[in-house]
């Protein structure tokens, strides 16, 4: 048997297989070592059905970047699973394995952050330089929820979207909501799930304007992109899929795939080792 292992900043999603079959599926507390070293601590809380000891553990996860950080998750993984292997790789390249079937393409992580790769089929090969949610992440759910937020503040919503604004924060001192919050980049990307609020034209606009830099600064800078496939992973790829498609197709790419989640498209890949 092997488990699976999604694990976001949010919330981790563990999967026992059995070749293709899932055994067993829980969903914890997020882990993220580099934001938020204790969330390693949210290994713990994992308990094996009937104690079966899995003989491959593969722990795909955001905040995964030194080999320091991925030697205490193996070790924490092991120590809890009892598993004879362990290996841990970044969430962009659980993408990659999850819906490029081994085929060349760029790959997008597109939800609360945004990460591309231009991946061969095997490993990837580029990354489009990322500044991170506070410097520059356009179309991700931060980048959408920022937008909305300006437009209320720099008076460019119509009455009536201002409106379902105020009745979304209600008496809230939202500025100070935001830079008080623990997480504020999570608190400000909580404002496109209220997106279809608004008018559509409203919501046409924002969608638009952050698809269109997404484009411009993290495709069209990849050598020879339009020769690729574009396949996307992550919530605001699938919630907006109908946009997202509409703008690539302005600037000359076809999407080939979108997907929410990863987590099938793993259990596809390691089933077939």
């Amino acid at each position: 048997m092997k488990l699976i292992i999604d694990a976001g900043s949010t919330q981790s999603t563990w999967v026992l297989i059995d070749g293709l079959s899932i055994v067993d599926t829980q969903t914890l507390k997020g882990i993220n070592p580099t934001q938020n070293p204790q969330s390693l601590d949210n290994i713990t809380p994992y308990k094996s059905p009937n104690s079966v000891a899995p003989e491959s553990v593969y722990y795909y996860g955001s905040g995964v970047i030194t080999p320091t950080q991925k030697q205490n998750i193996i070790s924490a993984l092991t120590s809890k699973t009892n598993a004879q292997t362990a290996s841990v790789e970044t969430d962009i390249t659980g993408a990659c394995r999850a819906i490029s079937d081994e085929e060349q393409s760029i790959v997008t992580i597109l939800g609360t952050g945004v990460n591309t790769v231009l991946y061969d089929g095997k490993k990837v090969i580029k990354k489009a330089v990322s500044l991170g949610a506070l410097l520059d992440e356009p179309g991700s759910g931060f980048s959408i929820g920022k937008k909305i937020i300006q437009a209320y503040y720099r008076n460019q919503m119509s009455i009536d979207d201002k409106q379902v604004f105020e009745n979304l924060i209600g008496d809230k001192n939202l500025i100070h909501t935001i830079y008080s919050d623990p997480r504020p980049n999570y608190y400000v990307a909580s404002f496109c799930k209220k997106l279809n609020n608004f008018s559509a034209g409203f919501r046409q606009e924002i969608l638009e304007q952050n698809f269109s830099e997404f484009f411009e600064n993290q495709i069209s800078v990849i050598p020879s992109s339009a020769q690729y496939k574009l396949n996307f992973v992550g919530s605001i790829a699938h919630v907006f899929r109908a946009e997202l498609k509409e703008v690539a197709l302005s600037y000359g790419y076809t999407i080939d795939k979108i997907e929410k989640s990863p987590i099938e498209g793993l259990i596809k890949y390691h089933s077939r080792e």
